[in-house]
């Protein structure tokens, strides 16, 4: 019987938090992380009795039949929480409250299960998938399949391929691969497409400041007709990140 901790890290490899908008997304990269981390088994365990002994950490080992049963007992429950705890650290706020007072990993699972699977897949927009080697495409730098994707979808360029109305552009400041897939991005745009910006009210050039991109900011500066962006710095917080982030990183306007 194996009674030996399972290797784990804290490093979970989960680019966004859990909430009602990615449920699928996040779903893939945990129970992947699980998988590889031999954690999975507690999620798909059959046995009803085992979260009995995962919500009172006060249960008496000692009434086990004997020290290996015991010790059974004390694996699983280890694995249980190292599981629960991947789930936990990867949710949202909303997300983890739904699961804050449960102690079985199986049982935190299911439950955001029910509460994230039907509303994400009811009301994804299924438009975002047709961009989905495009936007993998850019958030791993590979230019050759980039370039692939608008040579045979060259109306993609300008088009949001998120539901957080992101163009590829934007992916491209988010992951800061350099400047060469920026240009191949750039070249068919428009000043007016360069201006387009997501739900939070960013351009590229606003995201690429916000993330530290200085390089790519530095470019698109030129290249961005900044009367939207200046209006908003005259009027709000977001517009006004613009020229702070500019500012705190020494970019806007240097040659």
């Amino acid at each position: 019987m194996e009674t030996k901790s399972t290797a784990f890290s804290a490093a979970i490899p989960v680019p966004e938090l859990l909430d009602k908008h990615n449920y699928l997304e996040w779903k893939i990269r945990v129970q992947t992380y699980l998988k590889g981390q031999d954690l999975w088994k507690v999620i798909i365990d059959k046995d009803e009795k085992a979260p009995a002994y995962y919500e009172n950490d006060d249960v008496d080992d000692d009434a086990a039949d004997d020290d290996v049963a015991a010790a059974a007992i004390n694996v699983r429950r280890r694995r249980n929480y190292m599981a629960l705890h991947v789930i936990q650290i990867s949710c949202g706020p909303d997300a983890f409250s739904a699961i804050r007072t449960v102690y079985s990993a199986k049982a935190a699972w299911q439950t955001l299960e029910k509460k994230y699977l039907v509303l994400d897949t009811s009301s994804s927009d299924n438009s975002y998938l047709q961009y989905a080697d495009l936007y993998r495409a850019v958030r791993r730098g590979n230019l050759s399949a980039a370039k692939e994707f608008l040579d045979s979808f060259p109306g993609a360029v300008n088009k949001a391929i998120t539901y957080k109305g992101e163009t590829a552009l934007h992916i491209a400041a988010t992951a800061g691969r350099g400047t060469r897939i920026v240009r191949e991005l750039v070249a068919p745009m428009s000043v007016e497409d360069l201006g387009i910006a997501d739900c939070d009210g960013y351009t590229a050039l606003m995201t690429a400041l916000v993330y530290g991109r200085s390089e790519m900011a530095h470019y698109l500066y030129f290249l961005t007709s900044l009367d939207d962006d200046l209006v908003l710095a005259e009027k709000g917080r977001k517009g006004a990140m613009l020229l702070t982030r500019a500012i705190y990183t020494r970019n806007l306007g240097n040659n």
